[in-house]
């Protein structure tokens, strides 16, 4: 059965959380115990969404919000699961945590090489407007 949780209880396992945020960049190494650290214990601005099968980690999402604009930093689901359904719910689960914030409009960031991403935010309501340089410090 598949769940989904703003935020993770206490106690509740993140394993497989690296290899969930290693399908979004190939290139970038994680620090497990940072990135565990991070969903429990959020900034007042961050909202998490953790999508489960069965007690496995399959999915993540997260909003930031900063006034009236949102911004999802993070968005997921496992390819073993995509096309089910799944990225739509969690998309509109983040949605409404924005919305809950009296957020006004949603941004997104996504790497040039992800047509299938993209093809998937434009099917639900997002546009492409502006271009987007990014730089690591």
């Amino acid at each position: 059965m598949v769940t989904f949780h703003v935020g993770n209880k206490k106690g509740k396992s993140l394993d497989g959380l690296v290899d969930i945020l290693k399908e979004l960049w190939t290139e970038k190494s994680f620090d497990k115990e940072k990135e565990e650290n991070k969903i429990q214990n959020p900034l007042k601005r961050e909202v998490f969404v953790i999508v489960r099968d069965n007690g496995k980690l399959i999915g993540l999402g997260k909003v930031v919000t900063i006034g009236f604009v949102s911004c999802i930093t993070r968005f997921v689901i496992s390819k073993e699961y995509r096309g089910k359904g799944l990225g739509k719910k969690l998309l509109s689960r983040l949605i409404g945590a924005a919305k809950k914030r009296s957020c006004k409009f949603m941004v997104l960031t996504s790497a040039g090489y992800r047509k299938h991403a993209h093809k998937f935010y434009e099917m639900n309501g997002f546009s492409r407007i502006y271009l987007l340089f990014f730089r690591f410090l």
